[in-house]
C-alpha cells in the first residue's frame, strides 16, 4: 500500500467502458498519463455496444473527405433551437468546435478506427434552420469479431441476437423494410443471404453498428496497453478531506472479493452511464413508464451519478431520456421500432 493509503495508483481512473469512457482513456493515455478503466459488469461496451453506433458530428473528417462541410454557426443555431434552453451556449459551442477534433484524434490514434459518412440518415429535425436531410451521423464499418481473440467473449451482446451471419449496416435496415415495395429492398435480402452463407462456410463473425464500434475501441485500448478491469464496480469516490467533500483523489473499487483503494493523481472520470434499470429513480425522475422497459445496458443503475452526488457534484437533466417507439411482446421481449 502506498504512503497515501492506496492499494494502486494511476494518473487517471475512468469508471465505465462504453464509448465515452474508452475515448477518455485513449485521450488521457495520449497525453502521457497512466490510465486505468474499471467496469462494473463482466462485459465491456455498455449501452454503446447495444446501440446503433452512430456518432452525430457535423464537420467530422469523414464528412469533409466527401466534400460536405456544415457551417458551424448553423449547427450551433440548430442545437440551440432543439435543446430549447436546457443546455448553455458555452457547452453547445464547445461541442460544435471540439467534436470534429475528437473524431480526428481517434482516426489518427489507432488503425482500428475507420469512420465513414453516408448521406441520407437525416438529422432528427431536418426542416429546422441548420438541420440537414443529408445528416451528420458518422458510423464505422463492420468488423470480424475474431479480431478480438479471447476478448470477444467479454463484449456485451445485443439484447436480441440475429441468426449467424445476419448483420445490418446502418442503412440496410431501412431498405430491408422496403423488400415488398422495390428492388433495393430485395437487394438487401440477397445481401443478407450471401452473408449468412459466407458465415457458415468461412466462419465469419461479423458485427456492425455499436458492436463494431466497441470492438474497435477495445482493440485500440489493447494497441496502447491501456488496462481494463472487468467485474470491478466502483463503490465510492475518495476525497482529500474528511466528510466527503474536497478534491476527488481516487475511488474504492471491488475486485476479486476485495475493496481496493485506487488513487488517481489527475482525477476520476465518471462515464458509468445512467440509471436505466433503477426503477425507484426512474419513477422519481421519469414517471412515464411503470415497467423496466429500457434497451440500455442492464448494469446501468446510476452508480456513478450517486457517487458523484455524495461528494458534492451537480446533476442536471435527470428527467431527460432518448425516447423511441418500441413494443413489448407477450413473452417479455422488447423490440424497438425505430425504422
Amino acid at each position: 500500500m502506498s504512503p497515501d493509503g492506496f492499494d494502486h495508483e494511476v494518473d487517471v481512473l475512468v469508471v465505465g467502458s462504453g464509448g465515452g469512457g474508452m475515448t477518455a482513456a485513449l485521450t488521457a493515455q495520449a497525453a502521457g498519463l497512466d490510465t486505468l478503466i474499471v467496469e462494473k459488469s463482466a462485459q465491456f461496451g455498455g449501452s454503446t455496444a447495444l446501440s446503433g453506433g452512430g456518432i452525430w458530428v457535423p464537420g467530422a473528417p469523414s464528412q469533409r473527405r466527401e466534400g460536405y462541410v456544415p457551417d458551424p454557426q448553423e449547427t450551433f443555431a440548430y442545437l440551440k433551437r432543439i435543446t430549447d434552453g436546457l443546455v448553455s451556449d458555452e457547452r453547445l459551442r464547445t461541442y460544435v468546435d471540439a467534436a470534429p477534433q475528437m473524431m480526428d484524434f481517434l482516426e489518427k490514434r489507432s488503425r482500428w478506427f475507420e469512420f465513414v459518412w453516408k448521406p441520407g440518415y437525416a438529422d432528427y429535425y431536418p426542416e429546422l434552420p441548420g438541420g440537414s436531410a443529408l445528416g451528420s451521423t458518422i458510423n464505422v464499418p463492420a468488423i470480424d469479431l475474431r479480431e478480438l481473440g479471447d476478448e470477444e467473449q467479454h463484449l456485451l451482446q445485443p439484447l436480441a441476437l440475429a441468426p449467424k451471419g445476419i448483420w445490418f449496416a446502418p442503412k440496410d435496415l431501412r431498405l430491408f423494410y422496403q423488400v415488398r415495395q422495390n428492388w433495393r429492398g430485395k437487394a438487401v435480402l440477397v445481401k443478407l443471404i450471401y452473408r449468412m452463407v459466407r458465415a457458415h462456410l468461412l466462419g465469419d463473425r461479423m458485427a456492425a453498428i455499436g458492436q463494431s464500434l466497441m470492438a474497435r475501441m477495445r482493440l485500440a485500448l489493447r494497441e496502447h496497453d491501456i488496462p481494463l478491469w472487468l467485474d470491478a464496480p466502483m463503490t465510492e469516490l475518495i476525497c482529500d478531506s474528511d466528510g466527503g467533500e474536497g478534491r476527488v483523489v481516487g475511488a474504492v473499487i471491488e475486485r476479486d472479493g476485495r475493496a481496493l483503494r485506487i488513487g488517481a493523481r489527475g482525477g476520476v472520470i465518471l462515464a458509468a452511464g445512467g440509471f436505466d434499470h433503477d426503477m425507484d429513480w426512474r419513477r422519481e425522475h421519469l414517471p412515464e413508464l411503470e415497467k423496466d422497459w429500457s434497451f440500455g445496458n442492464p448494469a446501468a443503475t446510476g452508480d456513478g451519478i450517486r457517487a458523484g452526488e455524495k461528494v458534492g457534484a451537480g446533476t442536471d437533466l435527470l428527467d431527460e431520456a432518448w425516447w423511441f417507439p418500441a413494443m413489448c411482446w407477450p413473452d417479455g421481449r422488447l423490440q424497438f421500432m425505430l425504422n
